[in-house]
């Protein structure tokens, strides 16, 4: 395995999993206040992208970077939308 292949693994391993943390804290906590659905929409938008740009490429860290960031990142998606509380309706005796 050449250095360059073995830098795409490493930064591989490293983008993948920043996302896990927040995929667990989410999971756990219910607690999606602090997510932004406009820049998740984004990043994954971005990363989709990526991953269609690997796949033209055939190149492997790029694919298994992306596709696993896309699943994570879909799951907090996901969780954004089905924890968000709907606002309660006041009312009015």
């Amino acid at each position: 395995m050449e250095l360059a292949q073995i830098i795409g693994y490493l930064g591989t391993l490293a983008i993948t999993v920043c996302y896990i943390p927040q995929v667990l804290h989410t999971y756990r906590s219910k607690d999606v206040t602090g997510i932004s659905l406009g820049m998740y929409c984004a990043l994954a938008t971005g990363v989709a992208l990526w991953l269609f740009y690997g796949i033209l490429k055939s190149d492997i860290p790029l694919m298994l970077c992306n596709s696993i960031s896309l699943l994570m990142i879909i799951s907090i998606l996901t969780m954004k939308v089905l924890y968000s509380k709907k606002p309660e309706a006041s009312h009015v005796d």
